[in-house]
C-alpha cells in the first residue's frame, strides 16, 4: 500500500512544481515579448564610432564618409555631424584628419569656399598628402584658379605611388593644359596617363575626346587614328572609333571627309547594327545643311537596290523624298517601309501625316484603320481615328471607335479622361458623364475627378447628384479633403455649406495655415472682412520664425494689409495699433513689419523709410530690412546712405558680394558717378577671377547705361564666352551690333536659334533675325540655317512656324524680283523659288493644315503658288473646298475675325492655279459653278492654267457666266489651248457686239496669242 501512496505523492509534487514554474515561464516569455517590442534607435552609436574611426585613419575614405552622411541625414542632421567634428577640432587644433573631414562636409553642403578653407588648413599640416591635393585641385579648378589647381595636381602626382591617384592627377592636368591651349603639354600628360595602363584602349579614346572638346580637331583625329590601329580585331571598338573620327571631322567643318568616315564605320558594322541608323542620320544632317539632299537621295537609290531594302532603307528614302518635295514618291516609300515593319508606329505616323498634308484624307483614315488593327493596344491612334471620322462627318463611326475604347481600356484613367473630353466636345453629355463616373471609380482618391464629375451633374441640372458626388471628396477623412469640399461648394454659391466643411477641417487639424487661408478666401468673397482678418491673423500665429518662414510671413502681412485697405472700416484702427505697438518699450517688431507693408501701399511723408530705419536698429541682422531700406534710400536719391547700407550687408552676408557690388554699381550709375560705377562692377567681376558671366553681364549693363557701347560690347562678348547660353546677354549684344555691324547681330541671332530650347526665346530670335536679314538682303542665307533645324527638330513646331514665316518673306521678295528684275535676276529668283519648292513643301503643307494658326495658314497659301511644286496643288484645292462648320465659321478675337474665310479659300484656289497642275482639274470643275463670284473667278483661272484639253468645255461654258470678270478669265484660259473649239468660241465672243467690251478684248487677245488667221474677220 505504500507504493501507490508514494506514486501519488510524486505526482502531486510534480504538478505543484509545474504550476510554480508557470508564472516564471510566463514572465520570461513576457520579457521576451517586451524585448522585441522595444523600438531600437537605428542611429547606432557603435556603428557611428566605427565609421569615425575609419575616417580618423584615412579621411579620404569615400565609402565611410558616405555611410556616415547617410545615417546623419536620415536620423539626425549633417549640421550635427559637422558640430561634432568641430568639437573634436577645438580639442585637437590642427588635427589633419578632422580638418579634411570638415572640408568634405562643407563640400557636400555646397559651400565650396568653406571647404577650400578647411583643405588649405589641412595642407599646412600635411602638404604632401596626395588625396588632399586632389581635393584642393578640384576646388581651385572650379573657382577658376588654374595656377593653384595645377600646383595642387602636381603635388598630388609627386606625392603618390598609387596608380589611381596618379591617373586622376594626370587627367586633370591634361584638361587644364588643353583649356589653356597648351596642346603639347596636354599630350605629354596624356602619354604619361596612358603609360600607366598601356593596354587600356579607352584611355587613347579619352585623349581624342578631350582634344575634341578643346576644339583641337586635327590632334583629336590623330589620337583616334592611333587608337584605331591599337583596336586590332575588336570590331565593335573600331566602329566606335571610326565614328568618332567622323564626328571630329564634322566638328572641324570638313563635312565631306566626315561622310567618308561615317560610311566606313557603317560598312564595318553588321547589317541592322544600331550605328547604321545613328550615322546615317548624321550623314543626312550634313547633306541637309548643304541643301544637297537630292545628291544623297540619288546615292542611296543606287546604294540600296530595291530587292535589299528593309524598313530602315525605305523609311530613310521616304524622309528624303518628302524633304525634297516629291510627295508621291515619299508616300510610296513610307508604304513600303510599313509593309516591311508594320509595328514601327513612328513610321506609320509619318505616313499618315504626309497623306493628310497632301489632302489624301481617305487614305490617311485607311492607314489609321490598319494601324489600329496592327496595334490595338495603342489608344492614341484609335482616339485620333475617331476624331478623323468626326471631322469627315461620320459621327456614327467615330462613336463606335470610342465605344470600343471604353471596353478595351476600362482601367486606364488617361483613356477614360480622353473619352470624356471627346464626348463633351461632341455634345454627348450622357456619354461624357458616364466616362467621368468610370474615371472617378478608377481613381477614387483623386478629388479632381470627383470635382469634374460633380460639375457635369451640376451643368445638367442634377444638383442632388452633383452634391452627392462632391461629398465623396471627404471619404479620404482628412482635414484637407474637407477644405477641398468647402472650396467646391463655395465656388457654386454655397458659401455657408463651404464654411461648415472648413469648420470640420479645422476641428481635425487646427494648425494647418493653408486651411485658414482657404477659409479666409471664402470670407473675402462674402465681404465678411472681420472673419477673413481673423483667419489671416491666426495663420500668422501658426507660421514660424525660422529663416525659411520669412517669405511666407511677408506674403501673409502683405495680404492682410491689402485686405485691410479693401475693408476700410478698420484701417485706421489697425494702423494706429501698429504705430502704438511699434512705439512701445521694447517695440513690437511685427508691428514695424506691418507698418512697412502698410506704408508701401499707403505712402506717407518719410515712410516707409522712417519705420525701416528704426527696424534696422532693432533687427540689425535682418537682411530683408536692409534691402528694403536701400530701395527707400534710392527712391529718395540718398545714394551715399544706400551704399553704406550695402557695405554693412556685405559684412553680414559675404556670400552675396557679387550681388551687392552690382547693386552699388547701379547706384553709382544713378548718381552719375560713372567711374566709380565701373570700379564696383569690375570688383564683382574680379570676385570670381573674371570667370563669372553674370558679373560681366552686370558690367556690360553699366556701360550701356553710360552709352559706352564699345565697352558694353566687349563686356557682353566676355559674358557669352563664359556662358554661351545666356540669351538675355546675347539679345542685348545683338541690339548693340545691329546699327554698326548688322551681320554680327545676324550671326548672334542664328546662334540663339541653334542653342535655345524654349519657344519664347526662339520666336524672338527668329523675329529679330528676319528683320535684320531682310534689311541686309540675306534672308536666303538665314533660310539655309533655319530649314535644317526645322527638320532636325520636327518635334518642336516652333521651328516650322519660324521657317514658314521666313519663307513667306523670302518668297515675297523673290516674286518682286520676278516682276521687276532684269533677265539674270529673274532667272536667279526662279531658281531660288524652285529650290524652296523642293525642301520647303513639307513645312508649308503642315502650316496649311494647321487650323490653330490662321496667320501661318494664310502665309502658306500665299507662298505655295509661287514655289512651282505641283505637289501643293491638291492640298490647296482641298483647303479651297473646305466649308466652315457651324460655330467654327466665324471666330472673333476682339474686333478681328479669325476664320477660314472666303479670302483665304479664294487665295488657295488661285495659288493652285499658279501651279498649273492638270491633276486637280476634276476637283476644281464643280467650283466653276459656285454661287460666289470670287470662287468662280478663281476656279476658271485655275482651270485655264492646267493647259489640259479637258478644260476646253468648262472654259467655253464660263464664257456665258453672268459676270464679265469670269468671262474675261475664261478667254485668257482658252488662249493656252490649241483647240478648234476654243478658237471658235473666242471668235464668237469677239464677233458678238452685245458682249461686254472687256470680255471681247480678252478673247481678242487670246486669238492674237494663238495667231489664228480665221479670227481676222472678227477682229
Amino acid at each position: 500500500m505504500r507504493r501507490p501512496a508514494l506514486l501519488a505523492a510524486l505526482l502531486l509534487s510534480t504538478q505543484l512544481a509545474t504550476q510554480l514554474a508557470l508564472p516564471s515561464r510566463r514572465a520570461a516569455a513576457q520579457a521576451d515579448d517586451d524585448d522585441w517590442s522595444v523600438k531600437r534607435d537605428p542611429f547606432d552609436k557603435a556603428v557611428i564610432a566605427k565609421y569615425k574611426a575609419i575616417l580618423a585613419r584615412d579621411p579620404h575614405d569615400a565609402g565611410a564618409l558616405a555611410k556616415l552622411l547617410s545615417l546623419y541625414r536620415r536620423y539626425r542632421t549633417v549640421e550635427l555631424l559637422e558640430s561634432e567634428y568641430q568639437k573634436v577640432l577645438d580639442k585637437k587644433p590642427g588635427d589633419f584628419a578632422t580638418l579634411v573631414v570638415l572640408g568634405h562636409l562643407r563640400k557636400t553642403q555646397g559651400d565650396q569656399a568653406g571647404a577650400l578653407a578647411r583643405y588649405e588648413e589641412a595642407a599646412k599640416v600635411q602638404p604632401d598628402d596626395a588625396g588632399l591635393q586632389l581635393d584642393l585641385g578640384e576646388l581651385y579648378r572650379g573657382a577658376g584658379k588654374t595656377t593653384e589647381a595645377r600646383a595642387a595636381y602636381d603635388k598630388a602626382l609627386a606625392g603618390s605611388k598609387a596608380k589611381a591617384t596618379k591617373m586622376k592627377a594626370l587627367r586633370a592636368l591634361a584638361d587644364l593644359a588643353l583649356a589653356g591651349g597648351d596642346i603639347d603639354g596636354a599630350k605629354q600628360y596624356f602619354e604619361a596617363y596612358i603609360a600607366l595602363d598601356p593596354k587600356n584602349l579607352q584611355l587613347r579614346v579619352e585623349l581624342g575626346d578631350a582634344l575634341t572638346q578643346a576644339g583641337k580637331h586635327d590632334d583629336a583625329i590623330a589620337a583616334y587614328r592611333d587608337a584605331e590601329k591599337k583596336a586590332g580585331g575588336d570590331a565593335a571598338r573600331k566602329i566606335e572609333i571610326v565614328a568618332r573620327i567622323g564626328q571630329a571631322l564634322e566638328a572641324k567643318g570638313d563635312d565631306d571627309a566626315a561622310v567618308v568616315e561615317y560610311r566606313r564605320a557603317i560598312k564595318l558594322a553588321p547589317k541592322g547594327y544600331y550605328v547604321e541608323v545613328e550615322l546615317t542620320a548624321r550623314i543626312v544632317d550634313i547633306y541637309r545643311r548643304k541643301q544637297d539632299l537630292a545628291t544623297l537621295l540619288a546615292y542611296y537609290e543606287k546604294e540600296w537596290p530595291v530587292s535589299r531594302r528593309g524598313h530602315f532603307e525605305w523609311s530613310t528614302l521616304a524622309t528624303l523624298y518628302e524633304e525634297t518635295g516629291d510627295q508621291d514618291k515619299a508616300i510610296t516609300a513610307y508604304k513600303k517601309a510599313v509593309a516591311k515593319s508594320p509595328w514601327e508606329l513612328e513610321t506609320q505616323r509619318k505616313l499618315i501625316q504626309l497623306l493628310t498634308n497632301v489632302g489624301r484624307e481617305d487614305e490617311a483614315i485607311k492607314q489609321y484603320e490598319a494601324v489600329v488593327r496592327i496595334a490595338p493596344s495603342e489608344a492614341n491612334f484609335q482616339l485620333e481615328l475617331a476624331q478623323r471620322y468626326e471631322a469627315k462627318g461620320d459621327r456614327k463611326k467615330a462613336l463606335a471607335v470610342l465605344k470600343r475604347l471604353e471596353s478595351t481600356f476600362p482601367s486606364d484613367p488617361s483613356v477614360q479622361a480622353a473619352l470624356a473630353d471627346l464626348y463633351q466636345r461632341w455634345g454627348k453629355d450622357d456619354l461624357a458623364l458616364a466616362a467621368y463616373e468610370r474615371l472617378a471609380k478608377l481613381e477614387p482618391d483623386d478629388p479632381a475627378h470627383l470635382v469634374v464629375l460633380g460639375e457635369q451633374y451640376w451643368q445638367k441640372g442634377e444638383k442632388d447628384k452633383a452634391l452627392a458626388t462632391w461629398k465623396r471628396i471627404v471619404n479620404a477623412k482628412t482635414a484637407r479633403s474637407y477644405a477641398k469640399l468647402g472650396d467646391v461648394l463655395a465656388e457654386h454659391q454655397m458659401q455657408t455649406d463651404g464654411l461648415a466643411n472648413y469648420a470640420k477641417a479645422l476641428k481635425m487639424d487646427g494648425k494647418d495655415p493653408e486651411i485658414y487661408k482657404g477659409r479666409a478666401a471664402i470670407y473675402e468673397s462674402m465681404r465678411s472682412y472681420a472673419e477673413a482678418m481673423a483667419d489671416w491673423e491666426k495663420l500668422m500665429s501658426l507660421l514660424g520664425d525660422k529663416p525659411q518662414d520669412r517669405t511666407a510671413r511677408r506674403e501673409a502681412r502683405r495680404h492682410i494689409v491689402s485686405l485691410l485697405t479693401r475693408w476700410g472700416a478698420k484701417e485706421a484702427e489697425y494702423r494706429n495699433k501698429w504705430v502704438r505697438d511699434f512705439k512701445k518699450t521694447p517695440p513690437d517688431l511685427e508691428a514695424g513689419y506691418f507698418l512697412v507693408e502698410y506704408f508701401d501701399r499707403r505712402p506717407q511723408s518719410g515712410e516707409p523709410r522712417g519705420t525701416l530705419e528704426k527696424l534696422r536698429k532693432l533687427a540689425p541682422q535682418d537682411q530683408d530690412v536692409i534691402s528694403d531700406l536701400v530701395k527707400a534710400y534710392r527712391a529718395t536719391r540718398e545714394f551715399d546712405k544706400a551704399v553704406a547700407l550695402l557695405l554693412e550687408l556685405e559684412q553680414l552676408a559675404p556670400h552675396r558680394k557679387r550681388e551687392i557690388y552690382s547693386q552699388i554699381a547701379e547706384i553709382k550709375t544713378d548718381a552719375l558717378q560713372d567711374d566709380e560705377a565701373i570700379e564696383w562692377a569690375k570688383k564683382a567681376v574680379e570676385l570670381s577671377n573674371s570667370k563669372d558671366p553674370v558679373a560681366w553681364e552686370r558690367l556690360a549693363e553699366r556701360y550701356v547705361d553710360m552709352h559706352r557701347n564699345d565697352d558694353a560690347i566687349a563686356a557682353y562678348e566676355k559674358t557669352l564666352e563664359l556662358d554661351r547660353r545666356n540669351f538675355k546677354a546675347a539679345f542685348a549684344l545683338a541690339e548693340l551690333y545691329a546699327p554698326i555691324q548688322p551681320m554680327k547681330a545676324a550671326e548672334l541671332y542664328r546662334r540663339i536659334l541653334k542653342d535655345a530650347t524654349d519657344d519664347e526665346t526662339l520666336v524672338k530670335a527668329g523675329r529679330e533675325a528676319m528683320q535684320i536679314e531682310e534689311a541686309t538682303g540675306t534672308l536666303g542665307e538665314l533660310e539655309r540655317v533655319i530649314a535644317p533645324l526645322a527638320f532636325q527638330m520636327a518635334h518642336k513646331p516652333v521651328y516650322r512656324r519660324i521657317l514658314v514665316d521666313l519663307d513667306f518673306r523670302l518668297v515675297r521678295r523673290l516674286v518682286d524680283v520676278m516682276r521687276h528684275g532684269d533677265a539674270d535676276a529673274r532667272a536667279g529668283a526662279r531658281a531660288e523659288l524652285d529650290r524652296l519648292g523642293q525642301h520647303s513643301l513639307k513645312p508649308m503643307l503642315e502650316a496649311l493644315n494647321d487650323d490653330r494658326d490662321v496667320v501661318q495658314q494664310r502665309n502658306a497659301v500665299k507662298a505655295l503658288g509661287h514655289l512651282g511644286n505641283p505637289g501643293a496643288a491638291a492640298p490647296l484645292i482641298r483647303l479651297a473646298k473646305t466649308e466652315p462648320k457651324g460655330d467654327d465659321a466665324i471666330k472673333k478675337i476682339g474686333t478681328l475675325q479669325q476664320s477660314l474665310d472666303w479670302e483665304v479659300r479664294v487665295e488657295a484656289l488661285v495659288s493652285a492655279g499658279r501651279l498649273g497642275s492638270p491633276t486637280v482639274l476634276a476637283d476644281v470643275l464643280p467650283l466653276a459653278g459656285h454661287a460666289e463670284v470670287a470662287m468662280r473667278e478663281a476656279a476658271v483661272f485655275t482651270i485655264g492654267r492646267t493647259h489640259d484639253k479637258r478644260a476646253v468645255a468648262p472654259l467655253i461654258a464660263a464664257l456665258d457666266d453672268r459676270r464679265e470678270s469670269v468671262q474675261v478669265l475664261a478667254c485668257f484660259g482658252l488662249a493656252s489651248l490649241d483647240e478648234a473649239r476654243a478658237t471658235a468660241a473666242a471668235i464668237a465672243v469677239v464677233a458678238d457686239a452685245d458682249r461686254h467690251d472687256l470680255a471681247r478684248a480678252a478673247c481678242a487677245w487670246a486669238l492674237g496669242v494663238r495667231k489664228t488667221a480665221a479670227a481676222v474677220p472678227a477682229l
